[in-house]
């Protein structure tokens, strides 16, 4: 109940974003280049040159936070695939977050205090690993809210505090803690890593050029030499797997994955043929 209640309050105090509405003219006009061609009027679904602008080919991350914050990114996979609606509304790649170097409302207030004490932290961990059953032994969604809620909401505020019990829980020595732990580990590492889409340049979720950090580094995954590890071999593949989430908008990823799978597509092992498929 208590973590209902701190997802709740993170819902209700979460910062607004910032919207902005403009032609797709407007948009490309900014990136120096050549306006292409642009769909409106008709569907034509697929690679085109008015919508290779989205894919993370030959991207190239911005080196400001003003460049950072202008920059068009479009989460969801429809837009641009079929066709382009007269005006595109998205939100700008910023979102005010509640620091210590500005007045807070009292309700904010609190849950700032408690989660700023290093002691309230390794509490709340070390219940979560305690409150563990059988049922609950898969990734827990309602942790893993509650921790995306705080880290976008207060940003690097709790960052050192959380630093501290992912590295105690990734060292557990007690055998029948480790699992919750890591669990526990897990969980905060995910709700860190949403939590932090709207963090400024400088403080780095499903626009690619956004997650360009992750996606290098699947591809180090993809390049990296086949190991004789099944093990290893289905983990790295279901790592990989993830990439499903840009669906067509990594073009180039997708042909280095499937030049890699169909060396792998006669493997000795059910569980890397499986991870492929």
């Amino acid at each position: 109940l208590a973590i209902i209640g701190i997802i709740s309050l993170c819902r209700l105090q979460k910062p607004p974003r910032i919207y902005v509405e403009k032609s797709l003219e407007e948009i490309l006009s900014n990136n120096g280049k050549p306006l292409p061609h642009i769909t409106t009027d008709q569907c034509h679904p697929g690679d085109r040159e008015d919508n290779l602008w989205l894919t993370f080919n030959d991207y190239i991350p911005p080196e400001t936070q003003i460049e950072w914050e202008e920059t068009c990114f479009l989460d969801k996979s429809f837009h641009g695939y079929y066709t382009w609606p007269k005006t595109i509304k998205y939100p700008l790649n910023k979102r005010a977050r509640y620091t210590k170097d500005h007045e807070m409302p009292q309700d904010v207030t609190i849950l700032y205090d408690r989660f700023m004490n290093e002691k309230f932290v390794r509490q709340i961990t070390q219940l979560m690993i305690l409150n563990e059953t059988e049922e609950q032994k898969n990734f827990d969604k309602d942790q893993f809210v509650m921790f995306k809620g705080l880290f976008r909401n207060f940003g690097l505020a709790f960052f050192d505090n959380f630093m501290e019990q992912l590295n105690e829980l990734a060292h557990e020595k007690i055998t029948k803690k480790q699992e919750g732990s890591h669990q526990v580990a897990a969980q905060i590492v995910a709700g860190m890593i949403c939590g932090s889409k709207n963090w400024t340049l400088k403080m780095i979720n499903k626009d690619p050029r956004r997650m360009f950090r992750v996606i290098h580094f699947l591809c180090t995954l993809i390049n990296a030499k086949s190991t004789s590890n099944t093990f290893n071999e289905s983990a790295r593949w279901c790592l990989i797997r993830n990439l499903d989430e840009f669906q067509w908008r990594i073009p180039s990823v997708w042909c280095e994955v499937y030049k890699h799978i169909a060396e792998l597509l006669d493997h000795s092992s059910l569980s890397v043929r499986t991870r492929i498929a």
